[in-house]
């Protein structure tokens, strides 16, 4: 609950009438609020719902005193903190001081009242209410302002935790062997410096009998908001790739959808999404090669030899009426497909980048390995290393070597 800072109020307590307007007359010249009490029952109604920053108490008031209104006041939870002035005729005798100062108060003047020395007493304690109002404001703008931050720490673990479910599902990788006469191998290097998660997520599956297709992508964007859009270019482009098997169509495709609902819901923000695309026919190796804004694929000979395939278009979510080309190309046998996100080009070692030179050299000297995953291992190892231990983005890699020819039959 907010809390709202009450006006600075002065009680002032006094069974004749002359003394309320001589008090009256001294202090509100100066600014001061006064709510008035002819007795001492009146004045306990008044601190049943007003805060006061003092309270100005007659001692000589019939039916209750004002050592008596006093002792009341101090009993009360509400109005125990507030002080008390004693405005007294009587002498200033030791038992009677120490009758007030035992009761509860913090001073004592004797009548006829010093104007001067009054407006000086009480601007000291309306001064002192103020600035207690403002401390009680500051620690429950802090409260709030813990509250929200404690609400959105909150939120943010939900979201996590959620868009850690969907990049699961994206990072799912395939058996190696899933495919006959394909190894296949994926990577996934998360920045280390990064607290969101990526958009960068993969995908491979069968369309029709004898062709598969490959997909590497990166959403732009972290967090939940990039996670569940992964989800949907991921499934989206699926369910087009297996509805047309074209997959120039499929892109557009899904190209056209991401810009229409982004133009929706970016706020001005631009989000985009870029993919390679490879489909593979396993019988004949025979590949469509396309490319949505993504670093062109490469393919490894077993002699160490790199080709790039030079497939280029726009990324996803940008421009609706983008075509994409389908490069063709034929993968032999004990070839190897790489695809990667740019986190791995983009590796920085102060101003110079990792760069595709060096992902083709690192690459070639990995054609020896037995093993396809081990030289994904050595892409990401070569980047990290050259960024000095920490990526700056995320890194995802598919790597898919053609072994055999299948046997359809």
């Amino acid at each position: 609950m907010m809390y709202e800072r009450a006006q600075a109020k002065v009680l002032v307590v006094d069974d004749r009438p002359e003394n309320l307007i001589a008090l009256e007359a001294i202090l509100e010249p100066q600014g001061f609020h006064l709510v008035k009490a002819s007795s001492g029952v009146e004045a306990l109604k008044h601190l049943l719902t007003d805060d006061f920053a003092v309270i100005l108490l007659d001692v000589q008031m019939p039916e209750m005193d004002g050592f008596e209104a006093a002792s009341l006041i101090k009993q009360r939870e509400r109005s125990r903190h507030i002080p008390i002035i004693f405005i007294t005729a009587l002498s200033f005798e030791d038992r009677h001081v120490f009758q007030g100062y035992s009761v509860g108060a913090v001073d004592y003047m004797a009548k006829p009242l010093n104007p001067d020395i009054l407006i000086s007493k009480v601007r000291v304690f309306v001064d002192l209410f103020e600035k207690n109002q403002e401390v009680r404001e500051q620690a429950d703008q802090l409260r709030r302002q813990q509250l929200r931050e404690a609400e959105l720490h909150a939120e943010y673990l939900r979201d996590r935790r959620i868009a850690e479910v969907l990049q699961n599902a994206m990072l799912m990788s395939p058996p190696k062997d899933l495919y006959p006469g394909l190894q296949i191998s994926t990577l996934y290097q998360a920045a280390s410096h990064e607290a969101h998660l990526g958009g960068d997520f993969f995908d491979v599956f069968k369309i029709g009998d004898q062709k598969i297709a490959m997909i590497v992508g990166d959403v732009s964007g972290k967090g939940l908001q990039a996670a569940a859009r992964t989800a949907e270019v991921k499934f989206t482009l699926r369910a087009f790739l297996k509805h047309t098997r074209n997959p120039a169509q499929a892109l557009q495709h899904v190209n056209a959808m991401l810009c229409g609902s982004e133009d929706a819901d970016r706020n001005g923000v631009a989000a985009f999404t870029c993919v390679t695309l490879v489909v593979l026919h396993l019988q004949t190796g025979a590949a469509d090669v396309i490319s949505g804004g993504m670093e062109p694929p490469l393919v490894l000979s077993a002699d160490g030899s790199v080709r790039v395939l030079e497939a280029r278009g726009f990324p996803l979510g940008i421009q609706a009426d983008a075509t994409y080309a389908v490069m063709k190309t034929k993968i032999a046998v004990g070839e190897t497909i790489i695809a990667f996100t740019d986190g791995v080009t983009e590796a920085r070692q102060g101003y110079d980048l990792f760069g595709y030179d060096r992902v083709c050299q690192v690459a070639a000297a990995g054609a020896s390995s037995v093993a396809v995953e081990e030289i994904g291992e050595q892409l990401l190892c070569a980047a990290r290393d050259f960024a000095g231990g920490r990526l700056q983005d995320d890194a995802c890699l598919l790597l898919a070597r053609r072994v055999a020819v299948w046997d359809a039959s």
